[in-house]
């Protein structure tokens, strides 16, 4: 009996510490699956934008990097 706790608490611990990493993105992946809703109420999804290229920011006005980085996302929707 103890060893069939000690690997359960192994294969509790395993996939727990899976949960902890973060994932990652490199240049060229897709987005990962979203669905954001609008003031309008409506939901919007990756395939709304149909392969485009699509920039998610989420950042806050009590953030100071983030007020930084505005002249740099206006500068990038120019281009």
């Amino acid at each position: 009996m103890a060893g069939f706790v000690i690997m359960l608490s192994a294969a509790l611990v395993w996939v727990v510490a899976g949960t902890l990493e973060a994932p990652v993105v490199n240049v060229g992946d897709s987005a990962p699956k979203f669905a954001i809703s609008t003031d309008a109420g409506r939901t919007l999804t990756r395939s709304d934008f149909g392969g485009k290229l699509l920039v998610l920011n989420f950042w806050a006005t009590w953030c100071p990097p983030c007020i930084e980085e505005i002249p740099s996302l206006d500068a990038f929707q120019r281009t």
